[in-house]
């Protein structure tokens, strides 16, 4: 029985929830050691989440799981989390691109339960066998090469250059969703809640200060982009005209001025932010925070990178706190300083403001560059681009 079990993870991967077998979350489950042998999965029924379980870049579902043993007695979870690519092809293409749907399952099962911040436990994951992260380094060196005519062309079908594979992944978190709250780019977290949360990185970033162990590990490669040069085509050829077309009504010669500055800057702040100082998370915005009465729970680890802090206090600083609210950034940086120095990170505040100038630039070309491609909205909000861009040119006029 056991001998099957492993060959179902193997040969019987589910891409997607209604692809979920007994058999093959038995055998996920016990080659995680969420579950002994003596467990067996004998029923699950498939729950959507509030959030529709939808995002830019992943599909996730709540499992609520029946066992032929009592959960009480072997302590085997009563719900959890799967988590699958997303269904939406041109996003799917963009995040294979980085390799992070295997990225975040080769953290889960070899670095998640030494990473002193509170995240789900990994209890169960299964990919199928295929590009390493040299192999997507090389695909990206080839689209990188391209004229920029084809850059621009990829913006109408990204599909046709960063094509999703038939690749499977799946996999199993703890469910720790009924108990807190995730605050998306429309409705961010107070001040204190932010707070909290840049404490959170901090301590992290000075655990990890100048481990350089982790440079080679699958879950971990370079932030931002590994074509900046198609970025930087696309956000001059298409994005920028759709960005000045689109936000009109609120931009503003300085703003402009500031677009003009990331993008001249962007290959050079692509390499201070890769700079290796830490670890990171690489995507600390609000959606990936969930917030508990007892602590921040941090979610999403698919773009984990040895790289510069900085980048992860821009990131989260700069999508979630409010534009009005932005004269408490001050603060919330000598904060952090103080913590992270505490913590086992000796950064100083002018180095901190290199890479959160880095950080933020990079970002508002990323912002701008992603109005032509990518599927996903907030509603009547508009896309996250039209959320997250104004409060990166406030946050850099606060540094």
């Amino acid at each position: 029985r056991s001998t099957c079990l492993r060959l179902e993870v193997v040969t019987d991967i589910p891409g997607r929830a209604d692809q979920l077998t007994e058999a093959w979350l038995t055998a996920a489950m016990r080659d995680a050691g969420a579950i002994d042998g003596s467990v067996v999965v004998e029923s699950f029924r498939v729950e959507t989440l509030s959030s529709g379980g939808v995002g830019l870049s992943g599909d996730t579902a709540r499992l609520v799981l029946t066992y032929t043993r009592t959960s009480e007695v072997h302590n085997a979870p009563s719900t959890v989390i799967a988590k699958f690519p997303t269904s939406a092809a041109a996003n799917r293409g963009m995040v294979e691109s980085l390799d992070c749907y295997a990225r975040e399952i080769a953290f889960y099962r070899d670095l998640a339960h030494q990473v002193p911040v509170r995240l789900p436990a990994h209890l169960g994951s299964a990919m199928d066998p295929g590009g390493s992260g040299r192999a997507t380094e090389l695909g990206s060196r080839l689209v990188e090469r391209l004229p920029a005519r084809l850059h621009l062309a990829i913006t109408k079908d990204i599909t046709k250059f960063m094509r999703p594979s038939k690749r499977r992944y799946a996999l199993l978190l703890e469910d720790m969703g009924s108990e807190g709250h995730v605050h998306d780019l429309s409705a961010p977290p107070s001040l204190e809640q932010v707070h909290e949360a840049l404490m959170v990185f901090a301590r992290l970033h000075g655990e990890y200060w100048g481990h350089r162990h982790l440079d080679d590990h699958p879950a971990m490669r370079r932030l931002v982009t590994d074509i900046p040069r198609t970025y930087s085509n696309v956000h001059r050829g298409r994005a920028r005209p759709m960005a000045e077309e689109r936000w009109a009504s609120w931009l503003t010669p300085a703003q402009r001025s500031m677009m003009d500055d990331a993008l001249a800057n962007f290959a050079n702040d692509v390499d201070v932010i890769n700079e290796p100082w830490t670890l990171v998370h690489g995507d600390p915005r609000s959606d990936n925070l969930l917030y508990r009465d007892d602590g921040v729970v941090v979610l999403d680890w698919a773009l984990t990178a040895i790289a510069h802090p900085g980048y992860d206090v821009a990131y989260l600083l700069g999508s979630s706190v409010r534009v009005e609210e932005m004269g408490a950034v001050p603060d919330l940086i000598a904060e952090y300083l103080a913590t992270a120095n505490a913590a086992g990170a000796p950064v100083s505040a002018a180095e901190l403001r290199r890479g959160m100038v880095a950080g933020t630039r990079a970002n508002i070309v990323q912002q701008v560059s992603s109005l032509p491609v990518l599927v996903g909205d907030y509603g009547h909000h508009g896309m996250p681009a039209d959320l997250w861009t104004p409060r990166l040119f406030a946050f850099l006029a606060a540094l």
